[in-house]
């Protein structure tokens, strides 16, 4: 599977349920797997704007 292909993916789980796709992509990269933590988690992205998935450090490279 390509990259296309799973960006294609994500962007159809994004429109169907796309509180759980953030919550999974904060698990994949985070050792947290309670739910009710990836739930506040994702709470707390919802809420600030300033807060990004990716680092600065992947931004700043584009």
């Amino acid at each position: 599977m390509t990259y296309k292909e799973i960006k294609e993916s994500l962007e159809k789980y994004a429109k169907d349920n796309y509180k759980d796709l953030i919550k999974a992509i904060i698990s994949l990269e985070s050792p947290e797997t309670s739910e009710e933590k990836l739930e506040e988690i994702y709470n707390y992205y919802m809420e600030n704007d300033e807060v990004r998935l990716l680092s600065d450090e992947i931004l700043e490279s584009l």
